[in-house]
Parts: C-alpha cells; sequence; structure tokens
C-alpha cells in the first residue's frame, strides 16, 4: 500500500477503476474520497457504456451497481468475463439488498459497497480489493520464479533413468505412503516433485528438511498448535495440514525422532493429525512421501530402529547414482547450461566434445548437483569443462616429488619434473631441427591436455584447424576413433 504524504490517505497511481452507477449520490461521494487514490477513474451510467469501456481499456477495479442489468443470471455472468480480464469486482449494494444479495451466485466472485456510502467501510472493501490484486501479482511472479529453479522433469535416457520415469507413472497416484533411497544429490526431490505433479491433486508440494532433531519443535511443525490466550483460542497449523490435498516430502528420514516416526505412523493409519496443545483431531488428505540418504538392504532394515523405514522399505523408489548412469551426462549437460544461460540471458557456449570429454571417467561423488555446480561455474567463468576441471583439480601435470632431509643442517634443492608442463622450457638434443622442436612441443601440449585438441589450440595460441592440420602432416590424421563421442 502506497501512502500520500500531505495527507497520508492511501493512493494507488499505478491502478485503474470503471466506476459504473445511475445513482448520481453515489458516485459523487465515492469520486469525491477515492478518485484520487487511482491515476485513472472512468465514471459510466449504464450497461452500454460499461461494454464500450471494458473494451477500449483494461480496468484493475469495477465499481458496479448490479441494477443496471436486466436479472441476477446476467450479472453473474458478466462478473466471470471480467474476473477472466483479471480484473476485481465490487458490487454497489443497498443496506436492505443484501440478505437477497447473499442467497446469489456471485456472493464468492465480488465484494459489496454498501449505499449510501459509508466511507469507512468502502475504505475498507477497497483496500482489501487493492491486497488482493497485489496479492495475485506476487502469486503469479513467484510461481514463474519458483517454476525457473525447480522443476518436476526427469533428465536422461539410461536403462536405470527410463525404469524410474517408469516407476513414477505408475506409483503417482497412489495415496500410501512412499520412501525414496539414493545418494546425496541424485534428485530425491526432483523424483517426489515429479510424482506430485503427475498424480495431478490439487494441493501444494511441501518439503521439509528432516535434520531438525528437537521432538517438540518437528511435533509443532508437523501437527500445529493450538494455543489458549486470555481472550481466545488459537490454532497455528502445521505442515500436514497446510499441503491437505497436496504431497508433503520429509527428507533424511533417519535423522527424524523415533516417537515422531511412530506417531506419523499413526497418522498413516488413522488420516487424523492432533496439534500439539489440542483435545481434539483433524481429517487430513495428504501423499506423505520420504527420503532416506542411506543405501539400504535387508540386513541394514532389520537392524535400524527406524519404524519408517522397517514400514515403506519393501515398497520403495531407488535413485541410481550418476557414476552408474553416465549415459544420462549426454541431456544433463546440455539442459543444465541451457537453462542457466537463459535465466542469465547469456549465449550458450559452444561447447565441443573434446571440451567436455575430460569429465567422462569422473567419479561423481556429489552426483547430479555436483555437475549443476560445474556448468554453472563454467558459464560464469566463460570457461570449458576441460578448462575449468584442470584448474580446479590441480591437474599441474607435475610428477610428486618425495622429500628426505639429510644429516646436514641444509634442506636439498628439489628439482621438479617439467616432463609434463606445457608452460616450463625444455632443452632438446643440438641436432633437433625447428620442425622437430616444434612437433616435440605440441604433442606435449596435447598430452598435458588429455589429449584435448582444442585447449592445446588455446594454450599454444593457434587454432584448432592449424593444429589438426600440423597433425596431418605428421602423419597423425585424426581417425574415427579420436572422435569418438564422449558419452558413448
Amino acid at each position: 500500500m502506497m501512502t500520500n504524504g500531505s495527507d497520508n490517505k492511501p493512493v494507488y497511481q499505478a491502478y485503474s477503476v470503471l466506476l459504473a452507477s445511475a445513482s448520481r449520490q453515489t458516485t459523487a461521494a465515492l469520486t469525491e474520497h477515492f478518485a484520487s487514490w487511482f491515476s485513472t477513474c472512468v465514471v459510466v451510467d449504464n450497461v452500454i457504456d460499461v461494454a464500450k469501456a471494458m473494451k477500449e481499456y483494461q480496468y484493475d477495479v469495477v465499481i458496479i451497481d448490479p441494477t443496471l442489468f436486466a436479472d441476477h443470471t446476467q450479472v453473474f455472468e458478466q462478473i466471470q468475463a471480467w474476473h477472466r480480464q483479471y480484473s476485481q469486482v465490487l458490487l454497489l449494494i443497498e443496506q436492505d439488498q443484501l440478505k437477497s444479495v447473499f442467497t446469489y451466485w456471485y456472493r464468492s466472485y465480488a465484494s459489496f459497497i454498501i449505499t449510501p456510502v459509508n466511507i469507512q467501510q468502502a475504505s475498507h472493501v477497497i483496500h482489501h480489493c487493492m491486497r488482493t490484486i497485489q496479492q495475485n501479482h506476487k502469486a503469479v511472479l513467484l510461481a514463474q520464479d519458483f517454476s525457473r529453479h525447480h522443476s518436476h522433469k526427469i533428465i536422461g535416457e539410461s536403462e536405470f533413468t527410463l525404469a524410474l520415469k517408469q516407476s513414477t507413472h505408475l506409483r503417482c497416484h497412489d495415496t500410501t505412503p512412499l520412501l525414496i533411497e539414493g545418494e546425496p544429490g541424485t534428485g530425491k526431490e526432483l523424483v517426489a516433485r515429479r510424482l506430485h505433479a503427475l498424480s495431478l491433486r490439487d494441493g501444494p508440494f511441501v518439503p521439509l528438511a528432516g535434520h531438525i532433531s528437537q521432538e517438540d519443535t518437528l511435533e509443532q511443525i508437523l501437527y500445529g498448535q493450538h494455543r489458549n490466550t486470555m481472550q481466545s483460542k488459537v490454532y497455528q497449523p502445521g505442515l500436514l495440514k497446510r499441503a491437505n490435498g497436496g504431497t508433503l516430502y520429509i527428507d533424511e528420514i533417519d535423522n527424524l525422532p523415533i516417537g515422531v516416526q511412530k506417531r506419523l505412523l499413526n497418522v498413516f493409519d488413522t488420516g487424523h493429525i492432533r496439534p500439539v496443545g489440542a483435545d481434539y483431531d483433524l481429517p487430513i488428505d495428504v501423499r506423505v512421501v520420504m527420503a532416506t540418504n542411506r543405501p539400504l538392504c535387508d540386513q541394514l532394515v532389520a537392524r535400524s530402529p527406524s519404524p519408517l523405514l522397517g514400514r515403506l522399505y519393501a515398497d520403495r523408489l531407488t535413485v541410481i547414482p550418476l557414476r552408474q548412469r553416465k549415459s544420462d551426462l549426454k541431456l544433463l549437460l546440455p539442459y543444465f547450461a541451457k537453462r542457466l544461460c537463459r535465466d542469465l540471458c547469456l549465449p550458450l557456449p559452444g561447447w565441443t566434445e573434446e571440451d567436455i570429454a575430460i569429465i567422462r571417467d569422473y567419479h561423481w561423488p556429489g552426483n547430479v548437483r555436483e555437475l549443476k555446480n560445474l556448468v554453472e561455474n563454467c558459464i560464469l567463468l566463460k570457461q570449458s569443462p576441460s578448462d575449468y576441471w584442470l584448474r580446479t583439480h590441480s591437474m599441474s601435470y607435475k610428477t610428486p616429488v618425495t622429500v628426505t632431509v639429510s644429516n646436514g643442517m641444509s634442506m636439498p634443492t628439489l628439482h621438479e619434473d617439467h616432463q609434463f608442463d606445457p608452460r616450463q622450457p625444455h632443452d632438446y638434443p643440438h641436432n633437433w631441427t625447428l620442425k622437430d622442436v616444434e612437433r616435440h612441443h605440441i604433442e606435449q601440449v596435447v598430452r598435458a591436455h588429455q589429449g584435448n585438441r582444442s585447449s592445446a589450440a588455446k594454450v599454444l595460441g593457434v587454432n584448432r584447424k592449424t593444429l589438426e592440420r600440423k597433425f596431418k602432416e605428421w602423419g597423425k590424421v585424426m581417425t574415427l576413433s579420436d572422435k569418438t563421442a564422449f558419452f558413448q
């Protein structure tokens, strides 16, 4: 809400109002007090002018007397049409008509300004209307911003990924609790979001990290709290109540206190929760999806004190680590690159297969999360994955040096082996020609860059085509095996 510094009146200078009433008294009262609040305020007195005004301009608020229309059905249809145009509607209703108006369909579609106009009541209604408009705008923008960073799309065409996609399709409409197991960074929350999206449930997706160890705090977070104050009783809903009709995702369930786990099992069986401090139960309709980072087996689950693992272990989804499905990299890498470049309005990087071949044999302990971070750093630093990899993983082409302290008082001089460091000078036999020296140096640089000729060309300060021409002259024509795709 904005305020005018001179008289402290709230003003909505970025919004417009259409006022339609046949009563001059009502029109005068509203325009006198509220016209200055808005940048545009148009007044009409019949339905024809209302339709004409709505065609010529997009009004944020429509204040209208329903008696201008022939019947209530026409009013209801027109209010729906205005809502589709993202306009809020306020009806001008006489005091003695309120009882009959509340019986008609459009009660939930519009608020009322009572006539004759009461300035205090009208101000309250207009403030509430403007808050609704602003909250709607925020909700749309928050949803767009959220979609930029969260997705339920599972990327990859490996055997394991295809099986996981099929499993989510088969399990999406279940209402029973589900367990997802997988290493950190494999995308367990992504799988849970996909299950929620495919289920078409109307409620929200609510995530909760299971690292909260205080049992009392978790009880309040999950079930809500009922407090008796001096004036009244206050109920604060918990996540299970707020997720009604949707999905609650709980990560790291191994860390949940045993008492909380047992009460959750009771919630699964009864479909009711009891807020902390309350003496009543509330019904809920929530699909609970849980996740664990521990690789599970029959022996581990049998020894585990967790009742949730024992209950859900037999019917679970497993997310395979990235190192076991490296063929997915060929889709994951461009997916993350396109997504980040779109968000930052940056051009797509022109990476070649050689630029990314260096990460082929990496173990990926951080799984997909680590891959995403690597792509983001490469784009922000304007480096290819191979260049970034060589720099951050300290591949300095140096052999290990063992230092032994002798009985003397001084340390021995260390001589580093520069055999694979293209940045250091080399001593060549005096009978070598310039072409021999050039060839030897180029081959050393290419070898130092793990065979990545694009990166080697950058270090040598020549074009990639020039480097290829050199190898052809030396009889080392690049064969199909040299160009073998990184992801095969």
